[in-house]
């Protein structure tokens, strides 16, 4: 299904503004860094957690925040600023849902979760951008 989706989204994405794909993917991998590092683990001998045992977590969580902010720019520059504010907006409400579900239903995240957070974040960013441009050629 993942791989259905992507390929009904991309198709909608011109030729010109498949730049923002490396905004959404950079975007999606610092969100879960984050995670990785910030949150708590679902098991104490996990991938995730052997990650983020061996990371200095206040590193990885400014490079996370610092690369969020590198990432909001290279959408903003290869797609425009609404679908840069779609993305980011989509990110972070994919993200919220993400830790809560890690939560709540597992206790912590896993490295399972993280390529699951990751998965949907692309997807569902690359949903917000292909509406947005399908919208602006339709009002514009």
């Amino acid at each position: 299904m993942y791989l259905l989706g992507s390929l009904g989204v991309f198709s909608l994405i011109p030729a010109d503004r498949l730049g923002l794909t490396a905004g959404v993917f950079t975007l999606s991998r610092a969100l879960s860094a984050w995670a990785v590092v910030s949150l708590p683990k679902a098991r104490p001998d996990g991938l995730a957690a052997a990650f983020s045992r061996d990371a200095a977590a206040k590193t990885v969580q400014a490079f996370s925040a610092a690369f969020v902010i590198l990432s909001a720019a290279l959408l903003r520059m290869t797609a425009g600023p609404a679908v840069c504010a779609a993305c980011v907006l989509t990110a972070g409400i994919v993200f919220l849902h993400y830790r809560h579900m890690a939560l709540k239903e597992f206790g912590g995240v896993t490295g399972d979760l993280a390529g699951y957070f990751l998965q949907r974040a692309e997807l569902w960013q690359l949903a917000a951008a292909a509406a947005v441009i399908t919208a602006e050629r339709w009002l514009l």
